[in-house]
């Protein structure tokens, strides 16, 4: 099986206002467990884009950086990024919904359609064992006995995530990712956010909810402290 890993950098966790900067993506065979093709861009979406001092921090990339490096995104970026995602079988991304969300923005902002594929969420789809207390990349690389060096660049993010996922049965990953998702929103009080996040809600930034996707056999609501909403997740 062909997989294609992407992760993407951006300015912000809105996809609706915030763009993208960078674009790593790995062709990875399963049977080999190894990387067969690497792809990995700057994107400058707008000239004059300033990157807030939070985004350098967490990435590494400058403002200077991206101006130098980055460009925006045209017919043979789109046709080398095309052609990794119609050769993979499906696609990998460690917290999918927020990469596929941008991605898909992404592509509509400039004229294109992202082609449909199955996404494995490596968040959501892999057992981890339950000694496993985080499932931040960095964190998961640890417990997998390797260290990213460059943590959240895109490309590296991604053989970090294919290099994790080696360790399972991508059967039963597949599996997991075939099957239907909910989301969940929690009704919890400013007061109360610690109980939502501490069963692994996020904050949701544009919606100012706590949210978490959850394969819908796993749904248990007896087992929350808090009432929540769900929606089945397209």
């Amino acid at each position: 099986m062909l997989l294609l890993g992407l992760d993407l950098e951006t300015t912000g966790l809105d996809p609706n206002k915030d763009l993208v900067i960078e674009v790593g993506a790995v062709l990875w065979d399963t049977e080999a467990n190894q990387p067969v093709r690497l792809f990995s861009e700057m994107i400058l979406e707008k000239p004059d884009l300033a990157l807030p001092k939070e985004i350098e921090e967490l990435t590494g990339i400058r403002t200077q950086m991206l101006h130098r490096f980055g460009k925006a995104p045209d017919d043979l970026f789109f046709s080398a990024l095309g052609s990794l995602l119609e050769q993979a079988d499906g696609c990998v991304a460690h917290n999918a919904a927020f990469d596929k969300g941008f991605l898909t923005r992404f592509y509509s902002r400039w004229g294109r359609e992202l082609p449909e594929k199955t996404w494995i969420c490596t968040l959501l789809d892999v057992d981890y064992p339950k000694s496993v207390s985080s499932k931040s990349l960095v964190y998961l690389s640890a417990v997998h006995g390797f260290v990213n060096p460059f943590a959240h660049r895109a490309v590296t993010d991604v053989l970090s995530m294919f290099r994790v996922l080696s360790h399972y049965k991508i059967e039963e990953v597949w599996a997991n990712a075939s099957s239907p998702k909910l989301e969940l929103v929690a009704l919890v009080s400013y007061e109360n956010r610690q109980q939502a996040k501490d069963l692994g809600f996020r904050w949701d930034g544009s919606s100012k909810k706590w949210k978490k996707q959850i394969r819908a056999h796993l749904f248990d609501p007896k087992a929350l402290p808090f009432e929540v909403e769900k929606t089945l997740v397209p």
